[in-house]
């Protein structure tokens, strides 16, 4: 009898929803104008869950259940024919519906501009804006690092997630980029890698393991396990700044403490008390061209879950004023006994092959590197396939080119011995040239 009065006292219908007004998908063949509708959709969205939010702990219970949905993207073609066959991306396959859910476009504003105009020229075919069936989780309505507070939300009659939708982890997985999605009936085609509740989590994700926003991750990512790398990065990167930046924006550190070029000391931003789990730096330009370090720790769970979080990130190498879409190559620095499995972080591999297979620069001179696993670990941590980007298909294991990368020996660094000629891997070589500490031979 007790029970039922708690219930009666939520007056709480499990079947009633609390919604925006639904809007149906609608074409559009500008890839602008889908791009502010996609923002319009996805800002309304996660302000009525905000303000929901404030009304349900302000009263104390709900009478309905809140939900809100991402924003969706479809485009569909019923011909095989597309301009150019060799597009890495920007197409779809086969014929068929494609869609996909998106969350962040005010982040991934360049990225989806450039690749909603490739589907729109390539098939001839408008792409359709929308509503999508996928709730929001509230946690996910909230900026990267904000958080809901416990001790608010125990003022509730009832769990959170008896009023608002949650993150689901069912609907997180990689089915999509690891090649072993199958469409339910009736149900279209993937047309992005990642679905909007995955991106949501590893962007937040990001923020907790390495205490630096997403949005200053840059095209070329360093992973180490040595602290005196980043030492040396760090010390290289404040002076760099303090001389002006020569050629750099900004220096950012954990707590998103930025050093803007020409300063010798941070303008923003709060140091943390304790380092997080795997702190980044970030040497940033303007065109997201810069290098990201991160300090992975020691052993393959850190280096697998950071190198699937920053994944999401290849949506962030396309910037205003850069003339393409930009692999992001990922290196470990340093000896390990474990190294990290693959990780295809930029264009379909497929696309930046040489004549004789081999991988070719897709980033000015600097090529897209990928990690070869130890063996006792690589099967089971290698994805089966991967797709790149907006309507691509990945290429199977066999068509994948990687390649080892070599350890340097322990007492090596970026900037020690600089009158030796040591064994450097080939994109932290080329990152040294960029910082000014290696002679081109």
């Amino acid at each position: 009898m007790h029970f039922m009065t708690e219930l009666e006292r939520t007056d709480t219908d499990p079947f009633a929803f609390d919604t925006p007004e639904a809007v149906p998908l609608r074409p559009f063949t500008d890839a602008d104008e889908a791009v502010a509708e996609l923002k319009r959709l996805y800002d309304r969205s996660v302000g009525f869950l905000s303000r929901r939010f404030e009304d349900v702990l302000s009263s104390g219970h709900s009478a309905e259940r809140v939900r809100a949905f991402y924003p969706e993207i479809s485009i569909a073609t019923t011909t095989h024919a597309r301009v150019d066959s060799r597009l890495a991306f920007g197409h779809v396959p086969r014929p068929g519906r494609y869609s996909a859910t998106i969350t962040r476009p005010d982040l991934f504003e360049p990225y989806l501009a450039e690749q909603i105009a490739l589907l729109i020229k390539n098939h001839g075919q408008p792409v359709a804006i929308g509503d999508s069936s996928t709730p929001i989780p509230l946690h996910f309505a909230f900026p990267e690092g904000a958080y809901v507070d416990a001790a608010r939300a125990e003022r509730l009659h009832r769990p959170l997630r008896d009023i608002f939708d949650v993150p689901d982890l069912e609907a997180t997985d990689d089915r999509i980029v690891n090649g072993t999605f199958k469409p339910k009936e009736g149900e279209g085609w993937p047309l992005a890698p990642f679905t909007a509740q995955r991106v949501d989590y590893s962007l937040h994700r990001l923020q907790h393991y390495t205490a630096t926003h997403p949005k200053y991750f840059q095209n070329f990512v360093l992973f180490t396990n040595y602290q005196f790398y980043m030492d040396e990065f760090c010390m290289l990167a404040r002076q760099m700044m303090a001389e002006g930046g020569r050629g750099y924006s900004a220096f950012v550190e954990p707590g998103n403490v930025v050093t803007p070029a020409g300063s010798l000391e941070p303008k923003e931003g709060t140091a943390p008390l304790r380092l997080p789990q795997m702190p980044a730096y970030h040497l940033m330009r303007e065109d997201c061209s810069g290098i990201t370090m991160v300090n992975i720790g020691v052993g393959p769970s850190n280096a697998k879950t950071i190198t699937d979080h920053v994944a999401v990130l290849r949506w962030l190498a396309k910037q205003p004023g850069t003339r393409r879409l930009c692999p992001r190559p990922c290196l470990c620095a340093g000896r390990s006994r474990s190294r990290c499995r693959p990780a295809d972080l930029g264009a379909d591999p497929g696309a930046c092959r040489g004549s004789g297979g081999a991988r070719t620069g897709c980033c000015g001179n600097h090529g897209p590197v990928r990690l070869r696993a130890e063996t006792h670990h690589a099967h089971r941590h290698r994805r089966h396939h991967r797709q790149s980007e907006l309507g691509t298909s990945g290429p199977s294991r066999a068509d994948r080119a990687s390649v080892p990368v070599a350890g340097d020996r322990p007492r090596h660094g970026i900037g020690d011995h600089r009158g030796q000629r040591f064994s450097l891997p080939g994109t932290l070589w080329h990152a040294a040239l960029r910082l000014g500490q290696a002679a081109p031979w």
